[in-house]
């Protein structure tokens, strides 16, 4: 009558006190790659948000990361990354399953990476609505993702010496470079990494810390230019995983290249690492919102004030952006009204 301990066959212990079923671990055996993906949104104490896209696989203990312009549909960009994941693994034209936890960004995401696939390849799962245990292959790995994020920018902002803003442009490169250091450093149970479980031999990583500037091997051009200089400063901001060239960043683009030399100490870090940044990774895809494709000529990067430091992320504006979704923020209802009977006007009014 007391109700304690636990009884599930006691109908008030199991309203009063009754959990979730539990989420068990699968110990079937597996065939089909299973892909899980999920957003996280990393962020600072000014309300800005990194939207970030993540993704892991099951068999192989495999991560992929990479910022994104929004939630969602967001253009190429987001799909792209998304399959060039699977033809990493080997599963480009195989048979796979993806798992997801049925929020609506991400299904239409989903659906975009469906439809540039063979047709029948893709094989759908859904975890329950709001379950995240459900997804949980994911949601645990996202909390590592965020921390090795979190210790790249750390890393990066005690080399500059100051505080980083978290808007600035090189920011976005880190997550990609997080995965890629993750599948080549994290150990598993079985004493293996990621991308030893993939490829069948041990990695290399290239010792360079992010943001590093460094000096990297000019590619020669149909005319020689035999007195100018062979090699030039760039930033290090990440490794291509197809073919393990090294992304440079210059002024207004992002290089790969085969070869770099580090410099010495006192010449690795300035403001320059900051400002040479002034892309993001979606820049390249035309059709990605917020992004213009290669850097157009004549149309320079907005200049940093000098007054303001590291001062705020370059913008480069060449095309008029069209609106694709809004948000009504709570000092939006305060300056022009809640509206009767919406849950969320009611829920800021009760502050909450």
């Amino acid at each position: 009558r007391f109700h304690i301990p636990y009884r599930n066959w006691c109908p008030i212990c199991v309203q009063a006190k009754g959990r979730d079923t539990d989420h068990t671990s699968s110990t079937r055996d597996r065939t089909v790659s299973e892909y899980c993906l999920d957003y996280c949104f990393p962020g600072d104490e000014f309300g800005f948000k990194l939207t970030i896209l993540v993704g892991k696989e099951r068999l192989t203990g495999n991560w992929m990361a990479t910022a994104v312009p929004t939630k969602g549909a967001s253009g190429k960009f987001g799909v792209d990354k998304v399959l060039e994941f699977f033809e990493e693994l080997g599963d480009k034209d195989r048979r796979i399953i993806i798992k997801n936890d049925q929020e609506p960004s991400m299904k239409y995401l989903i659906s975009d990476v469906v439809a540039q696939r063979e047709e029948g390849r893709t094989i759908l799962e859904e975890s329950p609505v709001k379950s995240s245990g459900s997804n949980g292959i994911v949601e645990r790995g996202i909390q590592s993702m965020e921390n090795q994020v979190r210790a790249i920018f750390l890393g990066l902002q005690e080399r500059m010496g100051g505080k980083l803003d978290a808007r600035e442009r090189i920011v976005t490169f880190i997550p990609e470079y997080a995965a890629y250091l993750m599948n080549r450093l994290e150990k598993g149970k079985d004493g293996k990494v990621g991308y030893e479980r993939v490829k069948g031999k041990k990695p290399t990583v290239l010792g360079l810390e992010f943001g590093e500037k460094v000096l990297y091997k000019v590619k020669p051009k149909e005319k020689m230019e035999k007195i100018n200089a062979r090699w030039e400063h760039g930033i290090f901001v990440g490794i291509r995983k197809r073919s393990n060239e090294i992304w440079i960043a210059i002024k207004d683009s992002v290089i790969a290249v085969r070869s770099v030399k580090r410099l010495p100490v006192e010449r690795r870090w300035n403001v320059e690492n900051l400002e040479w940044v002034n892309r993001v990774p979606w820049n390249k895809y035309k059709d990605a919102r917020d992004a213009d494709g290669d850097m157009p000529e004549g149309v320079p990067a907005r200049e940093i004030p000098e007054s303001s430091g590291t001062g705020n992320p370059i913008v480069i504006e060449t095309r008029r952006k069209v609106p694709r979704e809004f948000y009504i923020k709570q000092e939006d209802a305060e300056k022009h009204g809640y509206t009767r009977g919406c849950a969320g006007c009611s829920s800021w009014f009760k502050g909450l």
